[in-house]
């Protein structure tokens, strides 16, 4: 149901001729819009219309556009979700969900070609290059396989092994399920490879370079302790002369005091210049 069709004072229109022509429609993730694929509107009620659409109008699992201009109303814009029928069945009719790990599909159609490993995917899959890549694909005549490439210009999706059959014109779903393999591979690509490994632990402490920094680190201590050695000699000459006839009491024989002679003993005669 689409609606209401009004004019430009608001008043409702029951009397439109709209055609497929007429009805613009976007599926999720088109580049543009297409004509509906066939029969217009019909007239319902204060200016609100019916339309069916078609498979070839929802092959598409996500958000549909669109927008209708009829002569003599204001432009009206409208929007659906389209959903897999397993997920409207369980919301709006009697179905269950089987009970799975993985997301609701993104993408569902007929494919148009195919090969071993490859599915040319429907008109409506994404343009963007490796959308579905690390996506899991399932299909009507084979288990499922992993996406490791996808082609937005030809749809072409490769899979990780063969199909169990090669497919022509299969019904299949695209989920995206776990983690992206893209990110992954890009995560192993900045690791460091086994000879780099190999590259970097290199210079690090085998025995002969343990034998290296030993014999310099010898020859660097018995040098200091030589220069060492030599200064505590010199200091030793000098405090060998130091005289304590009174313990901890220096001995000494003052001959003169600002370059000038001292005189005297301080005993029989006193100290002076």
């Amino acid at each position: 149901m689409i609606g209401p069709f009004v004019d430009v004072n608001g008043a409702a229109l029951t009397a439109l001729t709209i055609a497929a022509a007429d009805i613009r429609l976007q599926k999720h993730n088109a580049a543009g819009f297409v004509n509906k694929n066939s029969g217009g509107a019909t007239h319902v009620e204060g200016g609100f219309y019916s339309i069916d659409l078609d498979t070839t109008d929802t092959n598409g699992i996500g958000r549909l556009m669109g927008h209708v201009n009829a002569t003599g109303a204001i432009p009206l814009a409208f929007s659906f979700m389209i959903l897999p029928t397993a997920q409207y069945d369980w919301e709006y009719g009697s179905g269950t969900l089987q009970g799975q790990t993985a997301s609701t599909p993104i993408h569902s159609g007929t494919a148009t070609a195919g090969s071993a490993n490859t599915l040319t995917l429907a008109a409506g899959a994404s343009a963007v290059d490796d959308a579905y890549r690390g996506s899991l694909l399932e299909t009507s005549v084979s288990t499922p396989r992993y996406i490791t490439a996808y082609n937005g210009t030809t749809k072409v999706a490769t899979v990780d092994r063969a199909f169990d059959a090669v497919p022509t014109t299969p019904t299949y779903s695209v989920t995206k399920f776990g983690p992206d393999i893209g990110s992954v591979t890009a995560i192993q690509t900045g690791l460091a490879t086994s000879a780099e490994l190999t590259a970097a632990v290199a210079p690090l402490a085998t025995a002969a370079a343990l034998t290296t920094v030993g014999n310099y680190v010898d020859t660097e201590v018995a040098a200091i302790l030589a220069a060492v050695d030599t200064e505590v000699a010199a200091i030793k000459a000098k405090t060998d002369q130091l005289t304590f006839t009174k313990a901890n009491e220096l001995d000494a024989n003052i001959q003169s005091v600002n370059e000038v002679t001292v005189v005297g003993n301080g005993a029989g005669t006193p100290w002076g210049p």
